[in-house]
């Protein structure tokens, strides 16, 4: 997996990416964290669907899917809505997912990071954006995921 503070790479499937790390700019105003409250999915229509949004719970941190997106669950072959990320299955995946999600609570910024994961439809490039909200202003306790899910073009089956 590699990762962390926004560095989104120059590709046009990240678009829907891009696009959550200016609304998520926009939100935060002069504040350093936007609040969970001012998020409306309604104003982010092309991300429905490719979108998780995560609380952050305890110290250390878990993170539960409040809601886990529709597309990814589509592509993924299953939905984690009210998971733990520690209970995901195959381990390794759960290792990775924890690791992108632990970036933002460290760096206080939107974080991005690229794994290659294989399901059953074959290869496939899982990007993520995870930005952090805060509901009292300094503890981060939601993050919104933006999640793109590419196909590797020479996937030969082995992982």
């Amino acid at each position: 997996m590699t990762g962390g503070p926004i560095t989104l790479p120059e590709r046009p499937a990240l678009t829907r990416l891009r696009r959550l790390h200016q609304h998520w700019v926009q939100l935060c105003g002069d504040r350093p964290l936007p609040s969970p409250d001012q998020f409306d999915i309604l104003t982010l229509p092309q991300l429905m669907g490719y979108l998780h949004i995560v609380e952050v719970e305890g110290e250390p941190p878990r993170f539960r899917f409040r809601l886990f997106g529709t597309r990814i669950a589509e592509i993924g072959g299953r939905d984690l809505t009210g998971r733990w990320v520690d209970d995901i299955e195959p381990p390794r995946w759960a290792e990775a997912v924890q690791a992108a999600f632990l970036q933002p609570l460290t760096h206080r910024l939107p974080c991005y990071s690229r794994s290659d994961d294989a399901y059953d439809l074959g290869a496939i490039e899982m990007h993520r954006l995870a930005c952090p909200f805060s509901s009292n202003g300094h503890d981060i306790d939601r993050l919104l995921v933006g999640v793109e899910a590419i196909p590797r073009p020479h996937f030969t089956g082995k992982t």
